[in-house]
């Protein structure tokens, strides 16, 4: 019933693409990425003078004249 073919037939297709993409910006995605980075920049140079003065504390120096009632 089963029999070997003594004839074989081999079809190959081969192919080949080459695409390139130019991923351009639009303009305001510039504008707005330069925002964001400008608002990081100015938070991180709040946040660490705020923790330089946070470090330093002031030193208070309280004097109290007493009078005895016997010098009066």
């Amino acid at each position: 019933m089963a029999q070997d073919s003594t004839s074989t037939s081999t079809t190959t297709k081969s192919s080949s693409s080459v695409t390139t993409e130019t991923t351009t910006v639009e303009p305001w995605v510039w504008i707005v990425g330069a925002a964001v980075l400008i608002i990081i920049i100015v938070a991180l140079v709040r946040g660490n003078s705020s923790r330089a003065s946070a470090g330093t504390t002031d030193r208070v120096t309280y004097t109290k004249k007493v009078t005895r009632e016997d010098d009066v």
